[in-house]
């Protein structure tokens, strides 16, 4: 049975309100604000809470690109946002990986993912190169 695994790098501070920040201490952080409206809050049992941003990741229209990414990821769009066809900022690309386990012991070699477009992203120009 193959086991996927898409590798997304992603730049913090195409984030939606993330900047540089220097600290008091003299040291730079990476400060994200994101308005309560994007994050999805889970009460757990114990009293707990745990805040949550939610990515969609989608593989790339035309397949691997030149830097052999196969999929892009972005903030997710609310309901509003998808019926005024709001598009968000691509943050980050990722490359699929299948590992096939065959039983053996030993580490399998990943092999890219075969790709099947089916989404539209016109932005081309969005493109992040990471292999630089």
């Amino acid at each position: 049975m193959p086991n996927n695994t898409i590798n997304v790098s992603f730049d913090l501070l195409k984030l939606q309100g993330a900047k540089k920040i220097t600290a008091k201490d003299g040291k730079p952080y990476i400060a994200i604000c994101i308005p309560e409206s994007r994050i999805k809050v889970f009460n757990r049992k114990d009293g707990s809470e745990s805040l949550f941003l939610e990515l969609d990741i989608k593989s790339n229209r035309d397949g691997e690109d030149k830097f052999g990414k196969t999929h892009f990821c972005s903030e997710a769009t609310t309901k509003e946002e998808r019926a005024n066809k709001v598009k968000m900022p691509i943050i980050g690309n990722g490359k699929e990986f299948i590992f096939n386990s065959g039983g053996s012991g030993s580490k399998p070699a990943p092999r890219p993912a075969k790709q099947e477009s089916f989404v539209d992203d016109s932005n081309s120009d969005d493109e992040i190169p990471w292999d630089l």
